[in-house]
């Protein structure tokens, strides 16, 4: 019995330190990825306990009719607060992201925190056999598990930037876990949005069916920049504490 886990990257934060909400752009870039989902077979959500996870979670809920569950293993590996300095948190960022086994002065050490993710994703499935079930997370952690089933080598060569560069918003990785054990089937993709088979022509998308190019789904959330061609944050702290 295998359960399908859809790990959404939250929508845009605010630039400010501890719990920031969504920005006016991420809360389109969330409206956007709610109507994307709104056709899909989904059969649980859950997120984050911090506020732009939870905020990206809420339109989705809402189409689907669902309730969010909230899950502290989901939290960031990190997260960037009044009591330090943004360059001196990029800088423990930097080196926990380097060194895996590093125990930064905030959060956990990149292993750690891939391990705590993992953990929680084997519970949920115990929950949720053979169901879908939505995640909104985050994108530093998401890589650490990634790092943590696949190894540095592969998660490279599936996607060259994120690692250092951050998982853009909207992105979606896609695991599978099945007696026991967690398959990564894809790794903050842009392209795994299919189109209704009604032919109604409508906007709204399900999963699995096809896919879209990544300049289409920029489109379709309104060029908001969530999956941008060019990996580099807009801003120092858009990605690290993600």
């Amino acid at each position: 019995m295998a359960t399908r886990f859809v790990i959404v990257q939250h929508a845009e934060k605010g630039s400010e330190p501890g719990d920031p909400g969504l920005t006016e752009r991420g809360r389109a870039q969330a409206d956007a990825i709610a109507e994307s989902l709104e056709a899909s077979k989904v059969d649980a959500i859950y997120a984050s306990p911090l506020r732009r996870a939870r905020e990206t979670a809420e339109p989705i809920a809402e189409r689907l009719g669902l309730t969010i569950f909230t899950d502290e293993r989901l939290e960031e590996r990190m997260n960037w607060d009044p009591s330090i300095t943004l360059d001196e948190f990029l800088a423990e960022w930097n080196r926990a992201t380097a060194d895996r086994r590093y125990q930064p002065t905030i959060g956990q050490s990149s292993q750690v925190a891939g391990e705590r993710l993992g953990a929680a994703l084997s519970d949920l499935a115990l929950v949720h056999p053979s169901q879908t079930v939505v995640v909104i997370g985050h994108g530093g952690i998401t890589m650490d598990l990634a790092r943590n089933l696949l190894g540095d080598a592969a998660v490279l060569k599936m996607v060259p930037h994120a690692v250092e560069t951050g998982v853009p918003s909207g992105a979606v990785t896609e695991i599978v876990e099945e007696w026991g054990t967690l398959r990564v089937v894809a790794l903050a993709s842009c392209t795994l949005w299919g189109s209704t088979s009604d032919g109604s022509g409508s906007r709204h998308k399900r999963f699995g069916e096809g896919s879209w190019p990544e300049a289409l789904w920029r489109e379709v959330v309104g060029l908001v920049t969530p999956c941008a061609a060019d990996p580099r944050p807009s801003r120092p702290d858009a990605y690290a504490g993600s």
